[in-house]
């Protein structure tokens, strides 16, 4: 009958939400919070408790503070999915509450945590300096590696980091894909925007790309570092100034005319062979017309602006020492330090911007011009002297992007076409042959008779009419192609017309069908929407009137078995009063017994310890001597180890001394020998200076002498072709032995200076 009873009892407190919200109270008393969670997760889940009520939003308060406590993320997400479904028709409210009590609850948890860290490390009791760290502490420290405060933060906080940021997940897991906890989701945190002034904060991304990776997050950790990636790349250079940019975009500008403006032309294979690997090659035309399309070149100085269109758009011959000179000049002198930039000096392009004035003034000059001199060409660059000119011109030559030849007998400089294309072939064999027929009728001339004119008259006569006929025929059948060609045409135009109208019907037709299909679309959606609507209206009905009844039911219920309850304690309170009574009466005999026992067995504790003390106080002499023996030990020891300690204080000072010292010798001895490694490099340079500039009187000499001998030869020639007697030919001229230089070194002065642009072996440049 009793068990009956208790069978009753169990049952009842899940009849009704307050008893087992009670139920879960009395056992977190206990300390059984396990089974409190089990219990209000039990009636959660039952399907007797569907319908929502008040009570439903204290038990889930007390459920979510349960899982917090304990840590069980399962938990909270089960019993947060099914509140849902319980109180999503009725009171979405409800679960707002519950959800921002949840998080409420894991904030505070990790704020306490991290509380709790710090006063572990402010709280230490040091009762002695040396030694103010416990045995324990000091192994755990030198077996995991770790500090302290790491560790009190891997024990407390860390854990609660992980759970906050599980709630985070749990509570956006179960608002989403839902139209009515719209509101709710977007009250809660989600991934911050980057164009928000309070997510632009590097050091917040560092922190948070640290605390991901302490929480082994490392799907969050990854997402920190492209954040982290992508503002540095907004922030790099995001304010420079306007002397920054002109700075920059005059650099960019003047690099980009540095490209030589031809191309080396490769073999057929070698360049299929780079197109194929390289994607995209680069060229000064994409180059420069990439710049003008991003507007870099509204950046640029009015230095830069104007030297690119003289030398790219409006080049003339006369404007390479009026005006690219004087801004020339000008660029060379601009340079200084830009925010993103150590250096930037335009200097470094002027001797390439040189170049491609050079090459710019040939190209006009080979258009205007088949022949010119030497010294009228030279006179046009001021650059250059003309050896450097001819260098550039071979190059440019070689590349195929100029077409000349230099005679210097003659000192002229010829200019022709390009290059001999396979189209132009043709006409060049027939200049060859023509030069072929000339020759031959020098060499062989014909017969000349003096009626030659007279027997070719009639027959000219008649070419000549027969000419004009076919002229006239030639001339109406161009006329007849002509207008052949233009009703062709005219007829190609109206089919196109005819297409096009016909394809524009087919498109109006096409839209139409279309826009129709999509409205009788539109309309059975909106006819399916409407039936949905109503089914649901009618399901809703049903569930609120069965859930209604099903309440009435259990309450008629809850109201029997109460009468039932009331009636078995009525009847049981008799029974229990008459074995109260008694009970009291068996443990008031038995603790009078206990107390009898107790007291005999205190007095003879009593005597056993004053024998005790009987039998060791004849040792308390003995004790005081042992006891005086070890302190005079320790303090013995404790002076030995302060000694040591002491001479290795004292050890470790002079070392110090000794190494700051060595340090400052060595600094000394660096800065001596920087000065004299500078000191010798003036010297070698002064000395090539020096044989520089006999290398160049030596020059001088030489083509003096030359210039003599042709001289000679010249008047030589003249007295030849007046019929004077000739003198002698002239021995072949012989450089004069050149004189070893004195210089520093030993290569050097047994080395010849070679003349320029001539070519000398390798053996032959140094000294022996």
């Amino acid at each position: 009958m009793r068990g009956e009873f208790e069978s009753l009892e169990f049952t009842m407190s899940f009849l009704k939400p307050e008893n087992a919200l009670k139920r879960a109270e009395d056992l977190i008393k206990v300390g059984q919070k396990q089974e409190a969670l089990n219990t209000l997760q039990g009636l959660i889940t039952s399907k007797r408790h569907r319908s929502w009520q008040n009570t439903h939003e204290l038990i889930m308060f007390k459920y979510v503070e349960l899982c917090v406590e304990m840590r069980k993320g399962q938990f909270a997400r089960d019993g947060l999915i099914q509140y849902r479904s319980i109180c999503q028709n009725v009171n979405v409210s409800s679960l707002e509450e519950v959800i921002k009590h949840f998080i409420n609850l894991s904030t505070k948890k990790v704020t306490q945590a991290c509380s709790e860290g710090q006063t572990l490390e402010q709280g230490i009791d040091v009762d002695d300096l040396e030694a103010y760290k416990r045995p324990e502490d000091l192994m755990m420290s030198y077996v995991s590696g770790e500090k302290g405060k790491d560790r009190s933060d891997w024990e407390l906080v860390i854990p609660q980091f992980k759970f906050l940021w599980e709630s985070y997940r749990i509570v956006l897991d179960i608002l989403r894909n839902n139209s009515k906890f719209e509101a709710v989701y977007a009250d809660q945190p989600d991934r911050p925007d980057l164009s928000s002034p309070e997510s632009l904060q590097l050091y917040l991304r560092l922190d948070q790309l640290e605390i991901a990776a302490e929480l082994e997050l490392w799907k969050e950790a990854f997402r920190s570092a492209e954040d982290i990636h992508g503002l540095m790349c907004m922030s790099f250079h995001k304010s420079p100034s306007q002397k920054d940019m002109e700075l920059i975009a005059s650099a960019v500008v003047l690099s980009a005319l540095s490209v030589p403006p031809y191309e080396s032309n490769l073999e057929l294979e070698q360049e299929k062979e780079i197109n194929l690997r390289r994607a995209n090659l680069l060229s000064r035309s994409s180059l420069l017309a990439e710049l003008e399309s991003e507007g870099v070149m509204s950046y640029a100085a009015q230095e830069v602006k104007d030297i690119y269109y003289l030398l790219e758009q409006t080049f003339l011959p006369s404007d390479l020492e009026l005006k690219v000179t004087p801004l020339l000049n000008k660029i060379s002198k601009v340079g200084g330090i830009a925010s993103s930039i150590l250096n930037v000096q335009l200097s470094t392009y002027v001797p390439e911007l040189k170049k491609l004035a050079t090459l710019r003034l040939l190209q006009q000059v080979s258009n205007e011009y088949q022949t010119m001199k030497i010294e009228n060409l030279a006179g046009m660059i001021p650059f250059f002297d003309f050896s450097v000119v001819e260098k550039i011109s071979v190059d440019a030559v070689k590349h195929k992007f100029l077409s000349m030849k230099i005679d210097h007998m003659k000192k002229v400089v010829i200019f022709g076409k390009k290059s001999l294309e396979a189209d132009d072939l043709s006409g060049h064999l027939a200049n060859f042959a023509e030069q072929l027929n000339v020759a031959r009728q020098m060499i062989c001339p014909p017969d000349r008779k003096q009626s030659k004119l007279e027997l070719l008259l009639p027959s000219l006569l008649e070419a000549v009419d027969k000419e004009h006929k076919v002229h006239l025929a030639r001339k109406s059948i161009i006329e007849k192609r002509k207008e052949d060609q233009e009703q062709r045409q005219l007829e190609m135009e109206q089919e196109k017309e005819r297409i096009a109208e016909q394809a524009a019907e087919q498109m109006r037709l096409a839209t139409e069908q279309n826009n129709q299909r999509i409205r009788q679309e539109i309309a059975e959606r909106e006819h399916e929407k409407a039936e949905e609507r109503r089914n649901a209206e009618l399901i809703l009905t049903k569930q609120l009137r069965k859930r209604q009844e099903m309440k009435n039911k259990w309450q008629k219920l809850a109201t029997t078995l109460d009468y039932l309850e009331r009636a078995k304690r009525e009847e049981a309170a008799p029974f229990i009063e008459a074995a109260y009574q008694q009970r009291l009466v068996e443990e008031k005999i038995l603790h009078e017994h206990n107390q009898l026992q107790e007291i005999e067995l205190s007095k003879l504790r009593h005597a056993e310890d004053l024998n005790e003390r009987k039998r060791f106080s004849r040792m308390a002499e003995n004790k005081e001597i042992y006891k005086e023996i070890v302190v005079n030990r320790q303090q013995v020891e404790f002076n030995r180890l302060k000694s040591e300690r002491e001479q290795e204080r004292e050890k470790m000072r002079k070392l110090k001394y000794y190494l700051q010292l060595e340090e400052e010798r060595q600094q000394k001895l660096h800065a001596e020998e920087e000065a004299r490694k500078l000191e010798e490099a003036e010297r070698k340079k002064k000395e090539e200076a020096e044989r520089k500039a006999k290398l160049d009187e030596i020059y001088e000499k030489r083509r003096q002498r030359e210039r003599e001998i042709e001289e000679k030869a010249e008047k030589q020639k003249r007295e030849a072709l007046l019929g004077r007697p000739i003198e002698p030919a002239l021995r072949p001229y012989e450089p004069p032995a050149r004189r070893p230089l004195e210089s520093g070194t030993a290569a050097s002065s047994t080395s010849k200076a070679p003349a320029p642009g001539k070519y000398v072996p390798r053996f032959r440049r140094g000294g022996a």
